[in-house]
């Protein structure tokens, strides 16, 4: 039987902060996550830090260039407080001797939120959070902020929903968000349908009752969808969120990385399985944003 929490233990529960941790290594790209995780909505309570990796051991190196590299990290580490500061006050980077996925892991135990940049480029040897980004999804029990382009508003966000219990705690971490005076929320679901024509062979006498079956089959369908949606986003909008529905025929697969650019979206927000090199969540849904999606992505763990 679940031990109860008393009045204490739930208020300590309440202060608990949300910690975010954001990967910086001096790169326009990573200098965008850092504005990013600036202005993204997170709850009130929420804290950030940063952390730069050194790439790893620097024995191969004079101690002329080590000094030099050392003190590039530092620079970075500098300017990266400057800008978290602007919204905490008491925001650290720290400088890690590892290479930048083991130092960005090791750093953010125990982290809500990870933040990287896709595919950096650093003028320092092996500071690039390109494939880092991806190894940080893979790995991370936490979620994952993967901020592509230019920092922006996060003003409209789209959430893919499938009814897993994943999909709904990416639901509860955006209602637990500050909602934005102009945000809104687009919470899509795709349906896959019957396809409504008749079989070749089917006999000519059966092929409208064929066409009757597969209209009510799949209108049932997608009446469904739009019911459960509604349940899911009760929590939005109980946060203050303006919220949308949108129910759409296709494969979340296949369509759901091309839809927030479609819609005009900043964000897109999906729900993952859990940690581990075997398949993402949503099935392949996962990788397929990051290979083909053009907006950043919350992956929700």
């Amino acid at each position: 039987m679940p031990e109860k929490k008393g009045p204490q233990a739930r208020a300590r529960s309440s202060r608990r902060k949300f910690r975010i941790v954001v990967a910086s290594d001096g790169s326009p790209q990573s200098r965008a996550a850092v504005a990013a995780a600036v202005a993204f909505p997170w709850p009130g309570n929420a804290e950030a830090s940063a952390v730069v990796a050194s790439g790893g051991p620097r024995g191969r190196w004079s101690p002329d260039v080590a000094g030099g590299v050392r003190a590039a990290l530092l620079g970075v580490a500098t300017e990266t407080d400057r800008v978290l500061r602007r919204r905490w006050p008491e925001a650290v980077a720290v400088v890690v001797d590892a290479v930048p996925a083991e130092a960005i892991l090791r750093t953010a135990r125990g982290a809500r939120v990870i933040v990287v940049g896709s595919h950096g480029y650093s003028r320092l040897e092996r500071w690039t959070l390109g494939s880092v980004s991806r190894a940080i999804v893979r790995r991370a029990t936490s979620s994952v902020l993967v901020v592509k382009g230019e920092p922006i508003a996060f003003r409209e966000i789209v959430v893919g929903y499938d009814g897993s219990n994943h999909a709904r705690k990416a639901i509860d971490l955006l209602a637990a968000c500050s909602a934005t005076p102009k945000g809104r929320v687009t919470v899509c679901t795709f349906v896959e349908t019957v396809d409504p024509q008749p079989p070749a062979l089917l006999p000519r006498g059966l092929r409208s009752a064929f066409l009757a079956e597969a209209k009510k089959f799949n209108q049932a369908r997608l009446a469904k969808a739009r019911r459960a949606l509604e349940r899911a986003v009760r929590p939005l909008a109980a946060a203050g969120w303006r919220v949308r529905l949108d129910v759409r025929v296709g494969v979340a697969a296949r369509d759901l990385p091309a839809l927030p650019e479609k819609l005009g979206a900043d964000l897109l927000v999906i729900g993952a399985q859990g940690a581990g090199w075997t398949r993402l969540l949503l099935g392949s849904v996962v990788e397929t944003v990051l290979d083909r999606g053009s907006v950043s992505t919350l992956i929700v763990r």
